[in-house]
């Protein structure tokens, strides 16, 4: 499922120690639970740091799925995202993320593999024709852009799915009464002329 970038990068001393668990299987408990800040924890980490970056490689090239896979990529971005070897990754990854067929599921991986904000991310995706306006739209709904979505709604030349204006509408209720009121226009127009 798509989630808020921002709210993905919000991670707890917690959920950094649970990663390390997860991808080395020597016993770290010890050296982990002497951790109490951050700032010991990645100290701890970087004394390691080749080490994790070739087991953190390894656990997200075995990974499966696309939510294990971004979880992966989240942590490996906060952990090593300057190593060479993991930008190598990255670029790998990207050509095969954008073989998919599955427009929501590339924005979701490449928004941690690029270098872009979410509306540059998105619009190279449209402009390359891997996403269409609505599946757009929604990406920027989720990124909690209701501007950039209204954009893309408001382009479109046929009214979108009840469930994406219905789902624009929490975040804009002027913006989607103004959204209804020009399909309904667009749609008076076009019976019009036919």
């Amino acid at each position: 499922m798509l989630k808020n970038y921002l709210e993905m990068m919000n991670m707890t001393l917690e959920d950094m120690k649970d990663y390390i668990y997860e991808i080395d299987d020597h016993d770290l408990s010890d050296d982990l639970e002497q951790c109490f800040l951050v700032k010991q924890f990645r100290m701890m980490v970087e004394e390691r740091h080749d080490e994790f970056v070739a087991k953190a490689i390894l656990a997200l090239m075995k990974a499966k799925g696309f939510s294990a896979i971004e979880h992966h990529l989240i942590m490996i971005n906060y952990f090593f995202g300057d190593d060479a070897r993991v930008i190598t990754c990255k670029r790998t990854i990207k050509r095969l993320v954008l073989s998919l067929d599955d427009p929501l599921n590339e924005y979701r991986l490449l928004r941690h593999i690029m270098d872009l904000d979410h509306a540059s991310l998105i619009r190279a995706l449209v402009d390359g024709h891997h996403m269409n306006k609505e599946q757009a739209a929604f990406c920027n709904l989720v990124e909690d852009d209701d501007e950039e979505a209204y954009d893309y709604l408001i382009s479109l030349d046929h009214e979108p799915s009840q469930s994406l204006l219905e789902y624009y509408s929490s975040y804009s209720l002027m913006g989607y009464l103004a959204l209804k009121r020009h399909y309904r226009q667009t749609t008076r127009l076009a019976l019009s002329f036919n």
